[in-house]
């Protein structure tokens, strides 16, 4: 699956689309306003993370899941915290692809103390939508973030 993944992310279709975003220090772009194709593929490995949108629905594994309405891709490839604490308006389920990952739900939004899931490659989890969480990724980890109804 990673090859084929690899291929989403050095898809000329997705930089076109402006899917394409790194995250450096937490704060996002989008690829294609700052950068050439080319540039983006040579260097795409040297970012904390990248996101890949619209990825299609026929990447999934099979977990049962009814409505799908987004898949995205992320890679971290320093390790850490890509995003701040955050709640999405969507159900989520995060799929580990390679790596592991430490996921952190939170009641409330200003809860310091959350529970911590472990998250194994070809595991899922399934975030509620609304839900307040944050995910400290080890270096090179991969996952897939399902959206669904």
């Amino acid at each position: 699956m990673i090859k084929t993944l690899t291929s989403e992310i050095e898809d000329y279709s997705k930089y076109e689309k402006n899917q394409l975003i790194f995250i450096q220090d937490k704060k996002d772009y989008r690829v294609k306003d700052v950068m050439s194709f080319t540039e983006w593929v040579k260097r795409w490995k040297d970012y904390d993370s990248i996101k890949v949108e619209g990825l299609p629905h026929s990447i999934v594994p099979d977990l049962g899941l009814k409505n799908i309405n987004s898949v995205h891709l992320f890679v971290n490839n320093k390790g850490g915290y890509s995003f701040d604490k955050h709640c999405d308006d969507t159900n989520v389920a995060l799929f580990c692809v390679k790596g592991h990952k430490r996921v952190h739900i939170y009641e409330k939004k200003d809860d310091e103390l959350g529970i911590i899931h472990q998250l194994y490659k070809d595991h899922p989890m399934f975030i509620k939508k609304g839900v307040y969480h944050e995910v400290n990724s080890e270096r090179d980890s991969w996952a897939l973030s399902i959206g669904y109804d």
